[in-house]
């Protein structure tokens, strides 16, 4: 019986890696000019990547290799499809001085790989391919609401992306807690009070009048600190994090939440962290273990763990 079954996972397995090979930055030869479609940025082949990924994820026969393949698999299995694109920062600003969803597959920062990924993961759960479908996906996550309404209408914070909810109104994003992590008071104030760092803040008043706006309706919000001290919060025999959940690096500076995003991964009981570095200019699975990475960043006590949730 075996035996027999060989030939047809080969075939599953060949017909599957064609698949992601659209999305593989070694197909990645020409880019097709810009489209503009209902206020959405994108080149053909993000269009294709993206319906190629979901079409992948949802292959019914691809529950003979994962029979349980759950929305935290489902965001991960996405996410590690983008290692090796290229680290670039400010995609989302090309439009400037208009906002439109902007959807790049070929170059991510931290931030537009993991709001992607998710939408990538939600779209999928839902039982969708169609690139409109994901469009709707990352523009609920990306703007209040799910509308776009200018540069002020747009998450720029991490802590304002896990206030987003589905359509029934539950978070999309929950945060992970443990007895051992630490309540931290977090008030954010940053964009409004460095505007010259920001090209849409520096010369319009209004648009820094709406994002205090936007920084004082958050409020003062406390979340659960998983301190970077403490090793044991890293390994897996005492974790509560799981494959798949976003990691959030908290900062110092005064009015900003966290300073860089990834999405975990254990190997050999040690946690790792998948992230679009700029220090390696890419997309990677850091070979270093997340305690010894954090080790490293002076300015950050720990990080925050958040969960994405099925809307099933």
């Amino acid at each position: 019986m075996l035996s027999n079954l060989r030939p047809v996972r080969f075939a599953l397995l060949s017909a599957f890696a064609l698949m992601l090979a659209a999305c593989s930055p070694a197909s990645s030869k020409t880019v097709s000019p810009s489209h503009e479609e209902e206020s959405v940025t994108f080149v053909e082949q993000d269009s294709i990547c993206v319906t190629n990924l979901l079409r992948c994820v949802l292959q019914k026969n691809f529950s003979l290799l994962h029979t349980d393949f759950s929305l935290l698999q489902k965001f991960l299995f996405v996410a590690q499809n983008f290692e090796g694109k290229p680290y670039v920062e400010k995609t989302l600003e090309v439009n400037a001085p208009d906002e439109k969803l902007v959807v790049n597959t070929r170059g991510l920062d931290c931030t537009t790989f993991v709001d992607q990924a998710l939408a990538l993961a939600l779209t999928a759960e839902r039982g969708d391919s169609t690139f409109e479908s994901f469009c709707h996906q990352l523009t609920r996550l990306r703007y209040h609401e799910g509308k776009i309404d200018g540069y002020a209408s747009r998450r720029h914070y991490f802590l304002d992306l896990v206030q987003c909810t589905n359509d029934e109104g539950k978070r999309i994003l929950l945060p992970v807690d443990d007895k051992r992590a630490v309540r931290r008071d977090v008030t954010l104030s940053f964009m409004s009070t460095h505007p010259e760092a920001y090209q849409q803040l520096s010369s319009s008043p209004e648009t820094v009048a709406a994002i205090r706006d936007v920084e004082q309706s958050l409020g003062n919000i406390s979340v659960s600190l998983f301190p970077k001290t403490d090793k044991s919060l890293f390994l897996k025999s005492s974790s509560p994090i799981r494959d798949g959940d976003v990691l959030a690096l908290v900062t110092q500076v005064k009015g900003l939440d966290v300073s860089h995003l990834g999405i975990a991964f254990w190997k050999d009981g040690e946690l790792h962290m998948l992230h679009a570095s700029s220090v390696a200019k890419q997309v990677i699975s850091d070979e270093r273990t997340l305690y010894s990475y954090l080790q490293g960043r002076k300015s950050c006590p720990g990080i925050l763990v958040y969960r994405i949730q099925s809307e099933k």
